[in-house]
């Protein structure tokens, strides 16, 4: 039996022999251990959180210990394979992100821009990290050299861990740099900004480049994805024929299971529902983009002069036109601006190419320029939804 509300955080166990196991935290304030080869749950943490799970964590040298953090700021140290556990409450203030580096000591960020250091083992602060102004959003430990990550997957009898360095990224558009062993800031940057664009909006994500050292990938305005040298505090721009259009979510660097090259991929996620695989060599080039939905499809219609061209009504709050004969075989175009409401119903004008009507489960009715993205809601509404146009 799964969760009874949405996941919003998982990750796998790190450390041999539970490399099988994947924890899941959930809107329904459990935490879930599941066997990914029976897709069975092995066990269920229960009671201890009040409040959403926001962020799980592992630790190669802990064994099958996992942690927990929920938006009341209360941390779960939870040992799956004996139903262990302890809890207490660093900071009275909603958390939001959590990272682990893999030995003895996490990150947990805030919604006032705090981040914790704490000791896994005691739930005790080793430093307190100030210096966003808002929701910390994303935390990265730098991968350490091959022979620290050897060391730290093993349980260790001292309580000194080298601690790598730390990245983070946060709602006032920052990217901050850390000296986990002091606790003191390092750099700052700072991803362009789209022109308009309002302060502390959007998502800002980062991921440290697994092989190159001081290498960071962030999100940026607009679905820009950026490619920083960190003590030069320069950065490249990713490019590509299809980008990602809106504020990135989430990076995850590695190679494809059966790539006889052995090149070093990254995928990410974004607001605007598109999965993005990127070439990382000389420069980070977008090798393809897949759309995906957010919502059930409600209707299709088909463009009168165009029947390889369609127009979807989705549940996400979104309308897609898909160009099915395309060589890109994902060339979709999203249009959501402005729409507060589920689309259930589209229409092509019978001779205008790029306007289409759509109605809303709201009762309302609009016209949308697919050239321009641009739409308006027309006067008056239906007392419920509309279906048909």
């Amino acid at each position: 039996m799964g969760h009874d509300d949405r996941v919003t955080t998982l990750t796998f166990v790190r450390s041999p022999p539970w490399l099988h196991v994947c924890v899941t935290g959930s809107a329904d304030k459990t935490v879930r251990a599941w066997d990914s080869e029976s897709s069975s749950c092995m066990s269920c943490l229960r009671d201890q959180h009040q409040l959403e799970v926001v962020a799980v964590a592992s630790s190669a040298a802990m064994g099958p210990l996992i942690l927990s953090v929920d938006k009341g700021g209360v941390l779960v140290a939870w040992d799956f394979a004996s139903s262990s556990s302890r809890s207490a409450c660093p900071m009275k203030m909603p958390a939001t992100c959590m990272a682990s580096t893999g030995a003895r000591t996490a990150a947990v960020g805030y919604a006032n821009g705090v981040i914790l250091l704490l000791d896994v083992t005691t739930i005790s602060i080793l430093h307190k990290l100030v210096g966003h102004d808002g929701d910390v959003q994303s935390l990265d430990w730098a991968p350490p050299p091959p022979a620290a990550a050897a060391a730290q997957a093993q349980p260790s009898g001292t309580d000194h861990e080298e601690l790598p360095e730390l990245a983070s990224a946060g709602r006032d558009r920052t990217i901050r740099v850390w000296n986990a062993r002091v606790g003191t800031s390092k750099q700052v940057l700072k991803p362009k900004a789209a022109p308009g664009e309002a302060k502390n909006r959007g998502w800002l994500a980062c991921k440290w480049h697994p092989q190159e050292k001081d290498s960071l990938i962030s999100g940026g305005s607009n679905g820009d994805v950026w490619w920083w040298n960190v003590k030069s505090k320069r950065a490249q721009k990713g490019t590509g024929k299809q980008l990602p259009s809106r504020s990135v979510f989430s990076f995850a660097l590695g190679r494809l299971a059966g790539d006889e090259e052995e090149k070093l991929k990254m995928v990410c996620v974004s607001m605007d529902r598109t999965i993005a695989l990127w070439d990382m060599q000389d420069s980070l080039t977008c090798r393809w983009l897949l759309p995906c939905l957010g919502g059930y499809v409600y209707d299709i219609d088909r463009c009168p002069s165009d029947p390889a061209r369609v127009v979807l009504a989705v549940g996400d709050q979104t309308i897609r036109t898909w160009q099915t004969n395309s060589r890109e075989p994902h060339d979709c175009q999203l249009l959501w601006r402005g729409l507060q409401a589920k689309v259930i119903c589209v229409r092509w004008h019978p001779d205008e190419d790029g306007t289409v009507a759509f109605g809303t489960d709201d009762g309302r009715v609009g016209m949308c320029d697919v050239m321009s993205q641009k739409h308006r809601i027309l006067a008056g509404r239906h007392a419920g939804s509309v279906y048909e146009l």
